[in-house]
């Protein structure tokens, strides 16, 4: 969330922009507050005054590649007018309003070359349903060749396994206390596991 007086709108398409860039495309989304100042005060806004702040977002978020999804909101509080931006996480991105930006706490800053590789590998959709599981245990499965061949058993392995981190390349596991990487080209996402705790459910190569 971030607040703009309307001294203060210069700033409004990086605001934008690092929202798209930073929030979880199934997550809560950003909001840009116009029309109040950083000590929660609410200016006074007339209904042309909100039309007018809503013409100069529209302009601004204009210049943005790829567009922008985002929707304005007038709210009434204590008789007094206020316009919310609302920017939700992208899965188009990453966006430009110029340089790459992104939220880091409660500021925007320029994305530096780790950060901007991250955004790139969102786009991929492996990636985002891994890394929503990051820190999190889901299921792993992999194929194990029966040592004797007229062995009739079940030929895949499961165990658990916490997500450490998911690039674009890699998939980096801890297993039993120790760390794995797997070629991301070389997993599979199965979806959610049918039987609970309801993990989110892989298969990894032998």
């Amino acid at each position: 969330m971030e607040r703009k007086s309307l001294n203060d709108m210069r700033d409004v398409a990086k605001t934008c922009v690092a929202f798209a860039n930073t929030c979880d495309v199934d997550g809560p989304p950003g909001i840009l507050f116009c029309g109040v100042r950083n000590d929660g005060v609410i200016e006074e806004l007339t209904s042309n005054v909100v039309e007018s702040i809503q013409k100069t977002i529209k302009d601004k978020l204009s210049v943005v590649y790829p567009p922008l999804e985002y929707k304005t909101r007038e709210i009434r509080k204590s008789e007094r007018r206020l316009l919310a931006v609302i920017v939700p996480g992208s899965a188009k991105g990453p966006h430009f309003s110029g340089a790459a930006y992104v939220r880091e706490g409660s500021s925007t800053v320029v994305a530096n070359e780790e950060l901007f590789s991250r955004i790139v590998d969102k786009r991929d959709r492996k990636v985002r349903e891994i890394l929503k599981w990051k820190d999190q245990r889901i299921l792993m499965r992999r194929y194990v060749t029966s040592p004797a061949p007229t062995q009739q058993r079940n030929p895949w392995a499961y165990s658990d396994a916490r997500v450490t981190d998911c690039t674009a390349e890699w998939l980096q596991l801890e297993i039993g206390g120790s760390d794995f990487s797997f070629a991301l080209d070389d997993v599979r996402v199965l979806g959610r596991s049918p039987l609970p705790p309801n993990w989110l459910q892989i298969e990894v190569p032998q």
